[in-house]
């Protein structure tokens, strides 16, 4: 239990009392007058009370909602008692995966699509703390070859765009990956709407 809320019960308490019966803020404070008879406040003065009393019962509420009620959450360890990594600790040193149109751990060639001598290839990637290698592109005389390596995954990642420029145009040349299976093609617009990334 928060330790502010036995305060909070008594200022949920005095705002519902004074919504109730708004006279108890005059007999709380006439004391201080020496004829409290001829210093009684307005029936508006006391809809004034209950209107702020009112007032204070929302914020109450909402003080009280907000405040965390988790009674079994664990201590933090100071700043100085956390691990801090040991002297003999090594740079992950990820392996390279070819990416394919295949779906493997390391990642997925989804698609492409192609404006006159660039193609853009879209790859659902894996990622891991180590650079990123573009893709590459192997042309030969009736296919493209796109090569993609990565690294092995942590988790996945969303789908990513790639440019390769060509030394000369697509044209009727097919696009396979290094496995030799041919890249779905499509347009700029289909990739966005209806190709499956």
């Amino acid at each position: 239990m928060p330790p502010v809320f036995p305060l909070l019960v008594l200022l949920l308490i005095g705002a519902v009392a004074v919504m109730v019966n708004p006279h108890l803020v005059w007999k709380a404070n006439s004391w201080r007058y020496r004829n409290p008879e001829h210093n009684e406040p307005s029936d508006m003065a006391y809809g004034a009370y209950q209107v702020s009393a009112a007032v204070m019962l929302v914020a109450v509420i909402a003080l009280m909602a907000s405040l965390p009620w988790q009674r079994d959450s664990p201590p933090r360890p100071p700043v100085e008692a956390q691990a801090s990594p040991s002297p003999e600790y090594e740079p992950f040193e990820a392996s390279r995966q070819d990416v394919t149109t295949t779906t493997t751990d390391a990642g997925r060639i989804r698609a492409y699509s192609v404006d006159e001598q660039t193609v853009t290839v879209y790859i659902r990637r894996g990622l891991c703390a180590s650079a990123q290698v573009p893709p590459t592109a192997e042309e030969e005389e009736e296919r493209v070859v796109i090569s993609y390596a990565w690294c092995d995954p942590d988790r996945a990642e969303p789908t990513i765009a790639h440019t390769v420029e060509l030394d000369e145009p697509l044209e009727d040349r097919e696009v396979v990956d290094t496995d030799g299976e041919p890249l779905r093609a499509c347009g700029p617009d289909e990739v966005r709407q209806s190709c499956p990334l």
